[in-house]
């Protein structure tokens, strides 16, 4: 593990501890996946590129265990997430690694690049699904007009959104995640 990712771990578990940004319900939830992570031996990274943020789960070998990003797209931002479920023989699951990893993509936006709350943020597909549940919607994603327009025939990739098929606002996963919304510290009202 690097220097940098050593940093932005004790960073990432001081805010938890006592950021005012996070509920006292969600810090304990918090706190108990990175003791977690800790007891693992599996730790958070940041990476960032011109098109892309990332936070993921890595073990001490190197190998990933988990990936959430959100993605600059031409016609907005994009998420993804990802937890290998089979890792520590099917431990991860039901640990909230991910929220853990949304919570510290949002500490990470706070800290550089902070989000309006009513910013957009899109999926393409959901394929979350599993027993009839989906993880997005879990989260408070809403079906996406601009997907509409992808389904219509009518090609409008100028479009903020075009060819999205949820969506939700910066506030709104910050509230999901850490319990208070952030952004511009209010949960905005959408018209979806």
């Amino acid at each position: 593990m690097s220097l940098i990712s050593t940093f932005f771990n004790i960073a990432f578990t001081n805010f938890v501890e006592t950021a005012k940004q996070v509920s006292p319900d969600m810090r304990e939830r918090l706190l108990a996946s990175l003791r977690f992570l800790k007891q693992n031996k599996i730790f958070i990274l940041f990476e960032k590129t011109d098109e892309k943020y990332t936070i993921l789960l890595k073990t001490l070998l190197g190998k990933e265990v988990g990936d959430f990003g959100i993605s600059n797209y031409h016609n907005g931002l994009f998420m993804y997430i990802y937890v290998d479920d089979e890792h520590l023989g099917g431990n991860l699951r039901n640990q909230g690694l991910s929220r853990l990893m949304i919570a510290a993509m949002i500490f990470q936006m706070e800290a550089t690049n902070p989000f309006r709350g009513d910013q957009l943020l899109f999926i393409d597909v959901d394929s979350s699904y599993e027993n009839g549940h989906s993880f997005w919607e879990h989260i408070g994603m809403k079906l996406c007009r601009f997907d509409e327009v992808k389904r219509s025939g009518i090609r409008q990739t100028t479009l903020t959104g075009s060819g999205a098929e949820k969506v939700l606002t910066y506030s709104e996963l910050s509230q999901w995640a850490l319990g208070v919304p952030n952004g511009d510290n209010q949960i905005i009202t959408r018209q979806f």
